[in-house]
């Protein structure tokens, strides 16, 4: 079953969403970046998840119809404990007891502020090549250090300099060519590069607390599953993360042979595996 798009709104905030499946287990499911959720929900329903879950997955802000105040793209951004209560009111208001998580990419993160903000609405929570697992420092500066911003707006509307960079780190062997071109074909359009700066900005105060995950009780709930190929998200970062929430990698980390796209069908054949099974 596949219900067609609809909103949730929450004071100001407005959610796309797109919801699948015949299953009595709810799964909330957040995409990548640029990604649309409702192609993360019919790859699940095409490997089987829909027989077991009632999937419900949601664009983030300016993906999809998801709408976010303009008027705090640059300052006042969204807080954790907001996002936390946007979530929770709509499980609430639509009667979804413990649901399961599910997040790709930038999705990943998003599930780990859940888990650190409300850690018993949630059952079990799977993060494929998620983002957060490490600091990222040169984030904090880009986000933080106005002149910084002002350059990267100047690249929205003129990016040679940017590929130029990009182009060169590559070439002298600072930046792996999946990675380079990951970088660059992000940022190929004008609206994708505006996209990357709202995204960044609304997500300047939206790092997972790892002293906090760690004091919750993860251990056989969450679960990251990384491509052994992955030159963006590496599986070192994810052994390193679960080291400092306290969880023991060979338990909680799923290697796959893939590389950071996930939304194919053989990487999803692998996942349907592990997770319907566990789901059983």
């Amino acid at each position: 079953m596949h219900l067609n798009h609809q909103a949730y709104h929450f004071k100001e905030f407005s959610l796309s969403y797109h919801r699948f499946g015949k299953g009595t287990k709810p799964l909330i499911v957040f995409t990548g970046f640029s990604k649309n959720a409702c192609d993360l929900g019919q790859k699940l329903v095409d490997n089987g998840f829909e027989e077991h879950y009632d999937i419900f997955a949601i664009d983030f802000f300016f993906h999809g119809n998801s709408q976010y105040p303009p008027e705090r793209i640059d300052k006042n951004q969204l807080k954790k404990e907001e996002f936390a209560a946007i979530i929770s009111s709509f499980c609430a208001d639509l009667n979804l007891e413990k649901p399961d998580l599910l997040g790709y990419s930038l999705g990943g993160k998003l599930c780990l502020i859940l888990l650190e903000q409300l850690p018993e609405h949630f059952e079990n929570a799977y993060l494929l090549a998620p983002d957060g697992l490490h600091k990222v420092w040169w984030y904090r500066v880009l986000l933080n250090f106005p002149p910084f911003r002002w350059v990267y707006c100047y690249y929205i509307k003129n990016p040679y300099w940017y590929f130029w960079w990009i182009r060169f780190l590559k070439q002298i062997g600072l930046l792996h060519a999946k990675a380079a071109g990951f970088a660059i074909s992000e940022m190929a359009t004008e609206q994708r590069r505006q996209q990357v700066y709202d995204v960044w900005m609304v997500m300047k105060n939206m790092e997972p607390n790892y002293e906090q995950l760690r004091t919750h009780n993860l251990t056989g709930r969450l679960k990251i599953a990384i491509g052994k190929y992955d030159r963006i998200i590496r599986p070192w970062k994810a052994k390193s993360f679960l080291g400092k929430v306290g969880l023991d990698k060979e338990k909680h980390l799923w290697l796959l042979d893939c590389g950071h796209n996930f939304l194919r069908q053989e990487v999803f054949e692998q996942l349907s595996k592990r997770i319907i099974k566990k789901g059983d």
